[in-house]
């Protein structure tokens, strides 16, 4: 079945805006295309295969030639799924996650705080298929998401549940929400940079039992702890 997307709309720059501009570069990052969450698509977003650099290629090299990272992945991916990536500890998270996805071919979203989408950044996260959150109304992105994934097949949202590089044991729930709501598995993916290793050796299918399917993921990442970028930054979740 062919890749879904997101819907996305395409927002111009205004005349006011585009007078701002004093240099050509500045007009350049104006008029590339804005994408935003929105209501029924306008656009989707281009499979990786269109790509005329040769990104898979481009991003294979740096991953695993240059940087030296290999891969521990016995779960194959699903249909549909929400990959739960951790420990989240550092920026370098982001990139190498980016890294491995173009590298390995297959399209996901991504979910950031809506504060990072700010001109020009916004420009360049919503063309990586990035989610602004705003986490205000958590309800609403839990029932969206949800009711996209219900609807789409192919489609596949990475999130980190901590949240925060920083510190913080009370993790995020609404990605497991949104897997429960949909009767999709959660895939657990772990950056080891101790061995440069992406690990996902392990996921669940929620069954509502908060308690206890959330026993088993503190009990996967736990073996991650020293592990981390900065291990002192991360804890597994401690409180439901």
């Amino acid at each position: 079945m062919a890749k879904q997307a997101l819907p996305l709309a395409l927002p111009r720059a205004t005349k006011a805006e585009i007078n701002r501009c004093q240099l050509p570069s500045q007009l350049f990052f104006l008029t590339l295309p804005s994408l935003r969450a929105t209501e029924p698509s306008k656009r989707t977003l281009r499979p990786l295969s269109d790509n005329p650099f040769n990104m898979k290629r481009i991003c294979s090299y740096l991953l695993y030639k240059f940087m030296g990272w290999k891969l521990n992945i016995t779960i194959p991916l699903p249909p549909k799924s929400i990959i739960c990536v951790a420990p989240h500890t550092s920026n370098w998270d982001f990139i190498i996650g980016l890294l491995y996805r173009n590298s390995e071919g297959f399209s996901s979203h991504f979910m950031m705080k809506k504060d990072w989408f700010f001109w020009p950044l916004g420009i360049l996260l919503r063309h990586l298929d990035g989610i602004p959150i705003d986490r205000s109304n958590k309800q609403k992105i839990t029932d969206s998401l949800s009711e996209y994934l219900r609807h789409h097949d192919d489609v596949h949202i990475a999130i980190t549940p901590e949240g925060t590089r920083s510190l913080n044991k009370q993790w995020k729930k609404g990605f497991y929400f949104i897997a429960l709501k949909c009767g999709i598995p959660i895939q657990l993916y772990a950056l080891d940079y101790v061995n440069k290793t992406i690990v996902c050796t392990q996921q669940i299918v929620p069954t509502g039992d908060l308690e206890k399917d959330f026993a088993k993921i503190n009990q996967y990442y736990s073996q991650f702890a020293e592990r981390a970028k900065f291990p002192h930054k991360f804890s597994v979740n401690e409180t439901l």
